[in-house]
């Protein structure tokens, strides 16, 4: 019994094809488990009461979520918005969130800056809502 191997020549492209696919696969798997930075999801989020000043904050994780502007707990008026604090440790409502003042329920003129979002805190401690 006579034993054949057939021969097969390979063509330039098909290794142009081969050593890209390695490329990718190798940028690929270090983009995914190379030694970057994590990342941290925020296990809260702050919110602000424009109309009163009052912070809170909310959990969130999971399937949990919150829409804004949001209802404050203990008036149930539409009030909060997200706030974060600058490194200059002034209080701010992001440029997304301050074309949802035009929502809230009250006045919210004296304690936000519409141009900058800075807006004035009653207590720099939050409330935590549930």
């Amino acid at each position: 019994m006579e034993s054949r191997v057939a021969s097969s020549t390979v063509k330039p492209w098909q290794i142009v094809v081969l050593v890209a696919a390695l490329v990718v696969g190798g940028a690929s798997a270090y983009y995914m488990f190379g030694s970057r930075e994590q990342v941290n999801f925020a296990g809260e989020v702050l919110l602000v009461d424009v109309t009163t000043g009052d912070l809170f904050s909310y959990p969130v994780g999971g399937k949990r979520g919150i829409m804004i502007p949001a209802k404050n707990p203990e008036t149930g008026k539409v009030a909060l918005l997200s706030v974060d604090k600058s490194p200059e440790g002034k209080w701010i409502v992001g440029p997304r969130d301050l074309p949802a003042l035009k929502q809230i329920e009250g006045e919210p003129k004296a304690l936000v800056d519409r141009r900058t979002g800075e807006v004035r805190v009653s207590s720099e401690q939050p409330k935590r809502m549930k």
